[in-house]
């Protein structure tokens, strides 16, 4: 379980968090809300969503899967604001009204008054950190999040925030969402230079402060499970993630698959959860089968070694 504290409040999350972005039409319905209860069924509480992904429609479903399972108390919400607009990534929307806009839109489809975690999609280095923590605070102190943190921060704005934060007595930034997986990446091959992907300094940097990390895109578009299978890429997980080192990494991943009976898929996953890092790994699916084999990570056990090894060699 990982543990995040604010200075006011606490939440766990599990090391798994299920977290599609793309399920909310109805056309997709039925599938979306049997995957949230083969999720929760297999003992997972932590859901993850955007006021972006499609177009709000994710954070309605989840809402409405909510209002009919009457589980809202049992689940761990985490939700995000402030992204760019869309064709202009690097146009901030981090200001006080743009921020209270979109977590009041998210709360109302989602059919609660609070949200248990809410992080802000991008930084604007231009803009002074402060303004971000003041207002972050004060939906803290409203009641409508309990912690809140950032997604693709560096983290030397991270440090930056959280010294303001204990000069100024504000809830600190407490979890980081990062492009994170065993397979590694940058953001020129994702081709988006406002992503944040984890780096060795970045790794020391988390480790030092203490601070946990939800990893997106933990499965690098399932690059090391269709390796496994024979399937071929798809043309972006190959722009992405097919290079020397990742192709030296999945022949790691076999030999600790054959080692501990776990899936290449639940290995890559394992390599996030067993991490020395406190990590929770968002992770999709497509299909029932996908959701079965990623759930086998959830219980999950790799020494420090062989995490260590997995990337390292």
């Amino acid at each position: 379980m990982i543990k995040l504290f604010n200075g006011i409040n606490e939440v766990t999350l599990q090391r798994l968090t299920f977290g599609p972005n793309t399920y909310g039409d109805e056309e997709n319905m039925d599938k979306y809300l049997m995957f949230l209860d083969m999720y929760t069924e297999a003992g997972g509480s932590s859901v993850d969503t955007a006021r972006v992904y499609s177009g709000g429609q994710t954070e309605e479903a989840i809402g409405r899967w909510f209002k009919t399972r009457k589980n809202r108390d049992k689940i761990v919400l985490t939700t995000k604001g402030g992204h760019p607009p869309a064709g202009d990534m690097h146009k901030p929307r981090l200001d006080r009204e743009n921020i209270f806009s979109d977590i009041k839109a998210s709360l109302a489809a989602l059919g609660t008054d609070y949200t248990d975690v809410y992080l802000l999609h991008r930084d604007c280095r231009e803009m002074p950190v402060g303004e971000i923590v003041d207002t972050l605070d004060e939906l803290v102190k409203t009641g409508l999040a309990k912690v809140c943190g950032v997604s693709n921060w560096r983290t030397d704005r991270i440090k930056e925030a959280n010294e303001y934060a204990k000069q100024h007595s504000k809830a600190r930034i407490c979890v980081s969402q990062i492009n994170y997986s065993l397979a590694e990446t940058t953001p020129e091959r994702l081709g988006d230079d406002t992503l944040v992907c984890m780096t060795d300094a970045e790794f020391n940097a988390y480790m030092e402060m203490k601070l946990p990390v939800m990893a997106f895109s933990s499965q690098a578009k399932g690059f090391f499970a269709k390796l496994a299978a024979g399937e071929d890429l798809k043309s972006k997980a190959i722009e992405r993630f097919l290079t020397e080192e990742n192709l030296k990494r999945f022949e790691r991943v076999k030999e600790v698959a054959a080692q501990t009976g776990l899936s290449p898929s639940a290995v890559a996953l394992s390599f996030l959860t067993c991490n020395p890092l406190p990590i929770s790994a968002v992770f999709s699916c497509r299909t029932q089968e996908q959701m079965k084999d990623t759930l086998t990570a959830m219980n999950a056990k790799l020494d420090e070694k062989t995490v260590a090894y997995l990337e390292k060699g």
